[in-house]
């Protein structure tokens, strides 16, 4: 039985409003990398054009109010970069203006502290490996780790966690040079202790509930390509505040974008008059032979 409503003529229609565009700053905190920092604009929800660099800003580098430097932009993807490194025991303030039309925008962050990994242990599941006639090898390896931090109860801490070999591949189809690049693997993990908006290969975790004590934290991998004795490096991260917070919501973003039946997700954002994220990290690592 279908049921049908009589309904008079709508006249008018409601419109979604525009949002104005503002500048959208992105830029990692790492005192193991020169200062970078990539910008762009923000669309309307409702405007599906590209998203547009934008290389003919202004963007300084404070460090406990005096001007560092000025970065200088590439030409190409919105990216600047500058020639000095961050530090642990200061203050720092990116200010982006000089784009007509748009509003000048601002962020402050400082470094976290190093997180002290004190240990790894693994612990091997199942592993195979073998070396056919035509000496072509193959391998894979069902593993679970165990890490040990040592939190710093001073401080409130998050912490990131991911693991990674290394592997090469040629530069082109006719290249004899092989470039290094890292290869994270996929962790999984049943531990409540991590977030549940953690990444497949990052985990995430705060010290609310072990402040200032030695936790134990496990995860596991299940990796092809397994070679005996290839060597896998931890990464133990400390973020600051502000970097947590926004790998949450944006992980958590990515979670729901699909779900039409799910709360959107606001991700986190810390530029004053625009969006984006003035973020920092320190990262302890450790290396394992398997």
């Amino acid at each position: 039985m279908y049921l049908f409503l009589a309904c008079e003529k709508v006249e008018s229609i409601v419109d979604f409003p525009m949002v104005p565009s503002k500048l959208v700053a992105n830029c990692e905190m790492n005192e193991d990398s020169v200062w970078m920092l990539q910008l762009s604009k923000s669309l309307s929800v409702l405007d599906n054009a590209e998203i547009k660099k934008i290389d003919t800003a202004k963007v300084k580098v404070y460090e406990d109010g005096q001007l560092l430097e000025v970065l200088q932009s590439a030409g190409s993807e919105g990216l600047y970069f500058g020639q000095s490194k961050p530090k642990s025991d200061k203050l720092y303030r990116i200010s982006v203006d000089g784009v007509t039309g748009f509003d000048s925008i601002y962020a402050e962050g400082r470094l976290p502290e190093k997180a002290y990994l004190k240990d790894v242990e693994s612990t091997v599941i199942d592993s195979f490996y073998q070396t056919d006639d035509w000496g072509y090898s193959y391998g894979y390896m069902d593993v679970e780790f165990t890490f040990t931090i040592e939190d710093n109860p001073n401080i409130e801490n998050f912490y990131g966690i991911r693991a990674y070999r290394l592997d090469t591949f040629y530069l082109d189809i006719d290249s004899t040079q092989l470039e290094v690049y890292k290869q994270y693997l996929s962790l999984e993990f049943d531990d409540p202790i991590f977030e549940e908006s953690s990444s497949w290969n990052l985990l995430l975790l705060k010290d609310a509930i072990f402040n200032g004590q030695t936790v134990k934290v496990k995860a596991n991998t299940y990796y092809y390509d397994y070679r005996p004795g290839v060597n896998i490096y931890f990464e133990c991260i400390s973020f600051n505040e502000a970097a947590y917070l926004y790998k949450v919501s944006y992980a958590t973003h990515l979670n729901v974008a699909n779900n039409p039946f799910a709360e959107p997700v606001q991700v986190y954002s810390n530029f004053e008059n625009g969006y984006g994220i003035l973020s920092g990290m320190a990262i302890t690592e450790k290396v394992m032979p398997l």
